[in-house]
């Protein structure tokens, strides 16, 4: 592409091997948005593109530099830096694209850029590939063309040299260079750089940039031995500089040395570490933000509940007030392991604050920071958050507010689920706490969880029994297995006089028979009791739900029975019954011809019938095969048949053997 103005104001340099040809459309796209719109050229960096890359690099660039790959970022990104007659220099990489330009081609076209030597964009780092999951840090990559700038490093490399003030200019870049299928992604870029970073650490043992880059590099692939090492050796190293890089920097080597001891659960060190570090006075403000965070977690593990709420407050007083004058979503890189403002950090210390608070007497902690908790995070915080949450519902005096409060949590499926979990342990191990989750969660207006109904059944058992009916109309229309249910609801519902035939025969049939089936197939051991309660409360209805159940139990007898001439008996009443009750489901025609869409017991008595009634006209050869199709037509009672068919056999034989003695006499 020619250039349309000799005298440039930004040349952008690309780095570009090619390996993903969608993702270096997007960025040439991109920067064709720049190109278009200022004083500005491309210059691309070809690392290694194949033959069918190269003719399209043509189309987007004012030059195109050939460079033999060589393990070293510096010498590429230098080669680029050569060709570039910019006033100022940019440089990216093929894997990165902006999402809009319009705030960088404002900075220079107003010229604004003349008052800086230096300026950050944002970078989003995704964490997943579906492009949820994201961090947004701030990154140097422009900077004025003075004399002698150079890229330093063979990764992780730097501009020198760095002159006036620095700019913050609000366009973004996406990039997916830090996602991977899985670990083994993240140990392979790791044995990439630390050979490299310890190679040039040896050559500049005084270089924090590359001791800073290591620590993250034993950090990726949990090495925190070898992280708590270099982080020592480099605070060894600047212990009496006091300088705004060095201090920067010595926040990063705090954070590798607690971090490493946070990790390996030596919480006591770690603790003792944060004492020291918060004592020095060259720390930068955010650094001892940052400090505190980690108190929280070495706390945490210490279950330090004081000193966890101190630390938590500390931290989110200072990010309440960061929080008025800059955009905390986005990382400064005052630590190297993320963004000491990052969304998991704040709900961390929101989650501690209020855990430890509760634990400490302090109930108001709750009304102070319940609003700033996002409740559809499902990351680790959520869960002493709701730990929390729960401790004050069930240990502090009744308070209005928890209804609110635990009204909007139970909207969220897996909050509700965490509090409903503390909940049951509570009604197992300590009562008096039970009542008082009771008198929280029976006044929450929530259907959508059996459990949750369960509480607000007991909490009208005991305050207000004329909801009772309308809570078991909500038990049974909500719950599959409902006759699984604690026996207490039984209880209940006995003493209270609620009226359960009726709600019973308001349960939709498809529901009770599940439910039913269940009952009998698997519960029916540890459940006899309620099977009786519920034999003797519908005796002599003919409710359809009712007859299904007097079918069901009928059939679980026939199963259990020893006696065998009983066991013929009922088996032959229960066919005529079964076929006679789905003949008040099904259309009569269905019960001719192909029967296949008929429930398999149906099926089962229609044969068991036809082969019983047609005994006396068969041969014993064709009776006994009838009885084996009904065997294997319906597993229930296919060892009933069996039984049938071997006592069929007996009787047989018995009479053949009488008919030859007859005749032998």
């Amino acid at each position: 592409m020619k250039k349309e103005d000799s005298r440039l104001i930004l040349s952008i340099s690309l780095l570009c091997s090619g390996r993903n040809k969608d993702e270096m459309i997007k960025c040439l796209d991109s920067l064709m948005t720049i190109r278009r719109r200022m004083s500005s050229e491309i210059v691309i960096v070809d690392t290694g593109c194949g033959p069918d890359t190269k003719p399209l690099l043509s189309k987007y660039a004012d030059k195109i530099v050939e460079f033999k790959w060589c393990n070293d970022f510096a010498k590429a990104r230098n080669a680029g830096l050569k060709e570039c007659s910019g006033e100022w220099f940019m440089f990216i990489d093929d894997d990165e694209w902006f999402e809009n330009t319009d705030a960088l081609v404002d900075f220079f076209n107003s010229g604004e850029y003349k008052k800086y030597g230096s300026a950050q964009y944002i970078i989003r780092n995704y964490t997943d590939f579906d492009g949820k999951g994201y961090e947004d840090a701030w990154s140097q990559r422009l900077m004025k063309h003075v004399d002698g700038l150079s890229f330093h490093g063979k990764i992780h490399e730097y501009l020198v040299p760095v002159t006036g003030n620095e700019a913050k200019i609000k366009s973004m870049i996406h990039h997916y260079g830090y996602v991977y299928k899985d670990k083994t992604g993240i140990f392979k870029k790791a044995q990439r750089n630390i050979p490299p970073l310890l190679e040039m650490i040896k050559a500049e043992p005084n270089n924090a940039q590359w001791r800073a880059q290591l620590i993250q590099e034993y950090r990726n692939i949990r090495d925190f031995s070898s992280m708590e090492q270099i982080s020592n050796e480099s605070l060894e190293i600047i212990k009496d500089i006091d300088q705004r890089t060095t201090n920067l920097f010595r926040g990063m080597f705090y954070e590798g040395v607690l971090i490493a001891q946070i990790n390996t659960y030596r919480y006591r060190e770690a603790a003792e570490n944060i004492r020291k570090f918060l004592s020095d006075k060259r720390n930068t403000e955010k650094c001892n933000v940052g400090l505190c965070y980690y108190a929280v977690n070495a706390y945490w593990g210490l279950k330090n509940y004081q000193n966890v709420f101190i630390y938590a407050q500390r931290y989110l007083e200072s990010y309440s007030e960061f929080s008025k004058k800059e955009d905390t979503t986005i990382d400064d890189l005052t630590f190297m392991c993320g963004n000491i403002f990052g969304r998991y950090k704040v709900l961390y210390c929101i989650s501690r604050a209020v855990a430890a608070g509760v634990r400490c007497g302090n109930i108001s902690v709750i009304k102070d920071y319940f609003n700033s908790f996002d409740l559809e995070y499902k990351d680790e915080p959520i869960i002493p958050f709701c730990h929390g949450i729960s401790y004050a519902f069930a240990n502090y005096d009744f308070d209005q507010t928890f209804v609110t409060i635990a009204s909007e949590m139970c909207k969220h499926m897996y909050l509700r689920t965490l509090l409903m979990d503390e909940a049951r342990k509570a009604e197992k191990e300590k009562p008096s706490q039970f009542d008082k989750l009771v008198d929280v969660y029976g006044m929450v207006d929530n259907n959508d969880d059996i459990y949750l109904l369960y509480l607000r059944l007991i909490y009208a058992f005991r305050h207000d029994r004329t909801r009772m009916s309308e809570l078991y109309g909500l038990i049974f229309n909500y719950v599959v297995d409902f006759f699984d249910m604690d026996s207490k609801i039984w209880q209940m519902a006995e003493e209270a006089q609620v009226d359960l035939k009726s709600l019973f025969k308001a349960t939709p049939f498809i529901k009770w028979k599940r439910s039913i089936d269940l009952l009998f197939d698997k519960h029916f051991d540890e459940k006899t009791d309620v099977v009786n309660e519920i034999a003797e409360l519908i005796k002599g209805d003919g409710d359809l739900r009712f007859e299904y159940f007097r079918l069901k139990a009928s059939e679980h007898y026939i199963e259990k029975k020893n006696d065998k001439s009983l066991q013929a008996t009922m088996l032959n009443k229960y066919c005529t019954d079964c076929v006679n009750f789905y003949l008040k489901i099904y259309r009569p025609e269905l019960f001719t011809g192909d029967t296949t869409v008929l429930p398999q017991e149906c099926q089962f008595a229609m044969k068991f019938i036809t082969a019983v009634t047609s005994e006396a006209k068969l041969k014993p050869i064709d009776y006994i095969k009838m009885l084996e199709a009904c065997a294997a037509l319906y597993e229930p009672f296919t060892d009933a048949v069996k039984t049938l068919i071997l006592d069929y056999g007996r009787k047989k034989t018995e009479e053949f053997e009488k008919i030859n003695i007859s005749d032998g006499e």
